[in-house]
């Protein structure tokens, strides 16, 4: 063999090339990590914008049916209602109400009848107490019954006292005494009768008027409250104290405001927290607003906070999370009405690795509408 004619690479030739492949090789590993990162982050920024439009979405809808049922042309016939029967059996029946979560997430409860005919009162209008009502009433004595059937749910009220929800019995007929009206208690879940204590209804038999008046909700007035609440990174939904259902991830706060118009008025004049004195509650303070107070409040503020399901790393040589240096805000502050609180702060510092996330704030207005109408 004639070794001078052999050709090939030299050891140094091999170095040179390991060591170009090896820095090509770590050019794409750096940029694929890039692409990669980027990738997470704008799926991450899809999911929370799904799940945040959802989360306002979805509490919009049931928002706007808060109340449907309970407000009269003069307001809301009753604060409470005893709707025996219920998992509740005394309940608040305002439209809407904000629980003031403190320095963590605030909470929703809405209020409504899920009847065909909701508050509408049939038979061309409302029945009238003619007499006392017991206790515990087996008879209604009205002015009529025309309209009412049997199984029909009816709302009792009257002003200053809790209203009750009972049943016409099943053997009531029109034409045997339309002035005497013989009911039931609400039959609950496992379809026995509760043993309720009504409210002593009176009437003065020269002012018809201050008299209990009863509306017929028809044969499905179901009488439905949901919370919506902020758990684990969950918005969840109970109706009438049941478990939660899942409605939308990666949300971790709620921040609501009421908007509160002046008496007789439609037109907000000033937004207030779920407690505190402004816009100058009846009660002092709106942890314990009365009926008053509610029928002022025309609409609800609402900013809804959605995080990133991943961490991100730390970056620029950070060896702590960097990617939230300040928590997200609510809303701004521009346009807020004199007289009104501020914007609600957003606290995330309860999870010590809240600056790992990537934070949107989704805000809306929504007007309550049945209290509007209600007054109009």
């Amino acid at each position: 063999m004639d070794r001078g004619r052999q050709s090939g690479f030299s050891l140094v030739e091999i170095l040179v090339g390991l060591v170009i492949g090896m820095l090509a090789m770590l050019a794409i590993f750096q940029t694929l990590a890039l692409f990669e990162s980027q990738r997470r982050t704008t799926g991450e920024g899809a999911q929370m914008q799904q799940s945040g439009l959802a989360a306002i979405y979805l509490l919009e809808q049931d928002i706007r049916l808060g109340g449907f049922g309970l407000i009269d042309n003069g307001g809301m016939p009753c604060f409470n209602i005893n709707a025996y029967g219920s998992p509740q059996s005394i309940f608040k029946s305002v439209p809407l109400q904000i629980v003031d979560g403190g320095t963590g997430s605030d909470a929703l409860v809405t209020a409504r009848f899920d009847s065909d005919t909701g508050g509408i009162a049939t038979g061309g209008g409302r029945a009238i107490l003619t007499g006392n009502l017991a206790a515990v009433p087996a008879n209604l004595p009205v002015d009529t019954g025309r309209g009412f059937k049997p199984n029909d749910y009816i709302l009792i009220s009257q002003s200053g006292l809790d209203c009750s929800l009972l049943e016409v019995s099943s053997t009531y007929a029109y034409a045997g005494d339309p002035t005497n009206v013989p009911v039931q208690a609400v039959a609950n879940a496992a379809g026995t009768a509760s043993t309720p204590t009504f409210p002593t209804y009176t009437g003065s038999s020269t002012s018809p008027a201050s008299y209990a008046t009863i509306v017929d909700l028809g044969q499905t007035a179901s009488f439905i409250t949901s919370r919506y609440y902020v758990s684990s990174g969950t918005l969840l939904q109970s109706d009438n104290g049941g478990a939660g259902v899942p409605l939308a991830s990666v949300i971790v706060n709620i921040q609501a405001q009421y908007g509160v118009a002046p008496l007789n008025s439609q037109s907000i004049s000033c937004w207030t927290d779920a407690t505190g004195n402004k816009c100058s509650p009846a009660s002092g303070d709106w942890s314990n607003p009365t009926s008053g107070d509610f029928e002022r409040v025309k609409a609800i503020r609402i900013a809804v906070v959605a995080r990133s399901a991943l961490k991100e790393k730390p970056t620029g040589g950070a060896t702590s999370c960097n990617t939230t240096t300040a928590a997200p805000a609510s809303w701004s502050s521009l346009g807020v009405p004199t007289g009104s609180s501020a914007p609600p702060v957003i606290d995330l510092s309860s999870d010590t690795d809240w600056q790992c996330y990537r934070y949107k704030v989704y805000s809306t207005i929504v007007p309550l509408r049945n209290v509007m109408w209600g007054n109009m």
